[in-house]
């Protein structure tokens, strides 16, 4: 117990955080459904490729991503008594032995004997390996933070050593009011490993120019950031740009996270050569642009921005 202050400083910038630790001595049971499941979720072991087959793998079979908890406490506890698991020698059961790869497992190496998810598993078999109790609480949602992240990629002929990188937390929320970080027993994927990829403890990286969005699963919940990866290399001055609604406030707005500038508003030709070939795919050679200022913004109560959204074939001239 006691209390001291967090001091962050980066970039010339200074972060005071108070931090509190109270009852730092108590520990807290391993749950089924709390601890066990999101560790063989992480391993991939209730995937449909492995366990959480439809018929499973090799006579044992998990619910696809731990949906059904009690039938999966059954399967691994009681369908093959003293088969799956050995509470009189908890380290030799085969739900660790099997995914550390102590003995020969079809699906390879899970996991390592020294890892977190090794102890949790070890933890609850030298429990016992009991059910949940009813009152047990549970996951009402999940937090990432950042909620947005923005990374510079590779520029063409850099080593992938200039990539940037971030790292992600996830907290879970439970319905008894507590949180706790699981970023350790979350799974991540990436939409578009080309622009960005994440690694297994939530690390994600920057690569080609791009967006993706990255998932992450703890048990039955997931929650998605958006990933922006922008050219490396000195950034261009964003222009000052008139904002006429929200949604120029919007595309302004994503265009300074992409480093995009905005090219100059074109003129009535080109505007109308746009609309055109959007309308009827043909492209005009002659635009009949009478009454209008070449350097005139096109709005929708100009004659021409109307004639041309309602028929295009009116602006050819003959």
């Amino acid at each position: 117990m006691g209390r001291w202050t967090l001091v962050v400083t980066v970039g010339g910038r200074r972060l005071v955080v108070p931090v509190t630790v109270r009852r730092a001595d108590m520990t807290s049971p391993v749950r089924f459904g709390l601890d066990v499941m999101p560790v063989l979720t992480k391993g991939g072991c209730n995937s449909g490729s492995c366990h959480g087959a439809s018929r499973g793998q090799r006579g044992f079979r998990l619910s696809v991503f731990g949906f059904d908890p009690a039938g999966d406490h059954f399967r691994i506890t009681r369908e093959f008594v003293g088969r799956r698991i050995d509470l009189a020698r908890p380290a030799e059961s085969l739900l660790l032995t099997k995914p550390s790869e102590q003995v020969v497992h079809g699906g390879g190496q899970r996991f390592d004997a020294d890892s977190e998810m090794y102890r949790v598993l070890l933890k609850w078999l030298e429990q016992g390996a009991p059910r949940d109790p009813q009152d047990v609480s549970r996951v009402k949602r999940l937090e990432v933070f950042p909620s947005e992240v923005v990374l510079s990629g590779t520029r063409p002929g850099e080593d992938a050593a200039a990539e940037s990188s971030h790292r992600l937390v996830v907290r879970a929320h439970y319905d008894d009011g507590t949180d706790r970080d699981v970023t350790g027993l979350t799974v991540f994927t990436s939409t578009n490993t080309a622009s960005a990829v994440v690694s297994a403890d939530g690390v994600v990286s920057g690569q080609r120019r791009g967006e993706s969005f990255v998932m992450a699963m703890f048990g039955e919940h997931n929650v998605g950031l958006p990933v922006i990866v922008v050219p490396g290399g000195p950034v261009a001055a964003f222009p000052d740009l008139p904002v006429a609604n929200r949604v120029d406030e919007l595309i302004h707005r994503k265009l300074r996270k992409l480093r995009v500038v905005p090219s100059p508003l074109c003129d009535d030709s080109t505007s109308f050569a746009g609309c055109t070939w959007t309308r009827s795919g043909c492209c005009l050679s002659r635009v009949n642009t009478t009454g209008s200022s070449p350097t005139s913004v096109p709005t929708s109560g100009s004659g021409w921005w109307t004639s041309c959204s309602s028929d295009p074939s009116s602006l050819i001239s003959g």
